[in-house]
């Protein structure tokens, strides 16, 4: 327990449109995090489940950026020609490309509703909390793969366009929400790892009792830890506007390194307590 590695890959969104007169596609990128504290490379417990939904978004993913690729070059031959044929294969694309995007944010809020069962025992209820509201995109896109394709006329698709932009503004805020509360549960996982190997630490014969200094440190490290984890939640909780998304992610981001920081110097200190202090 002394030797501890979390190592993980989180997806994130980020939204980026393109406004056109027939269909408005987001576009997905994925953002890479990672904590560790000690590490060590023994590991033979099987790849969470989560890992195959990844792969799933991320096919996905590459169909839809075919299909909006293509409803580029209809969209440019329409603007070119401007015949009623390509005025249809130009709208026919924009529900294929439109179609493809909802299954890839479908597929990628599975992997993500998946992927909090990895640490939600760090805080049960409000990991919950966050997959109920993800289950239900999930579901809504799921109907949308069933609508989307028998809109037949360029008023109903602009209409759809934008009670789309009114709900993307809600479920980034889920995402987001949710990646944080993810990023939350694994630095407390470390935490209590650690908060463990400490126990046993202080519970080793070897260990000298003028040489328990660093549980001070300790205390001090871990109340920085749980205040930079409060900080990055609250920002999950703040109201956003009605019309414009606000991305809070980049700044929770930021207590959310506070506290990976502080994960490692508790490690090396323990680490160095090992070494320097318990005889052998």
């Amino acid at each position: 327990m002394w030797l501890i590695l979390f190592l993980l890959l989180l997806p994130s969104a980020t939204f980026a449109q393109e406004s056109t007169d027939s269909a408005t596609i987001p576009t997905i990128t994925a953002d890479s995090s990672s904590i560790s504290a000690t590490a060590t490379p023994k590991d033979s417990s099987p790849p969470p489940p989560y890992l195959q939904y990844q792969q799933d978004y991320i096919y996905q993913y590459d169909l839809y950026q075919q299909a909006y690729l293509k409803y580029i070059d209809k969209r440019d031959v329409y603007t070119k020609y401007g015949t009623i044929t390509t005025q249809k294969e130009k709208f026919t694309a924009a529900i294929d490309a439109i179609n493809a995007r909802n299954l890839t944010l479908r597929t990628y809020l599975t992997a993500l509703r998946t992927m909090l069962d990895e640490y939600q025992s760090a805080n049960p209820t409000a990991t919950e909390s966050d997959k109920i509201e993800l289950s239900k995109w999930e579901a809504w896109f799921e109907e949308q793969l069933i609508i989307v394709p028998a809109i037949n006329n360029q008023i109903d698709l602009t209409r759809w366009i934008d009670s789309f932009k009114e709900k993307y503004l809600i479920i980034q805020k889920v995402i987001y929400t949710a990646l944080v509360q993810h990023e939350v549960n694994l630095r407390t996982t470390t935490l209590n790892l650690l908060h463990q190997t400490a126990d046993e630490i202080r519970s080793n014969p070897n260990l000298q009792p003028e040489n328990q200094n660093w549980l001070n440190t300790l205390t001090i490290k871990s109340d920085l830890v749980s205040s930079s984890l409060n900080a990055a939640l609250a920002y999950t909780t703040k109201k956003q506007s009605t019309n414009k998304f606000t991305n809070f992610y980049p700044s929770a981001k930021t207590d959310l390194t506070n506290a990976n920081n502080y994960l490692r110097e508790i490690s090396a200190d323990l680490k160095l307590t090992i070494i320097k202090f318990i005889k052998k």
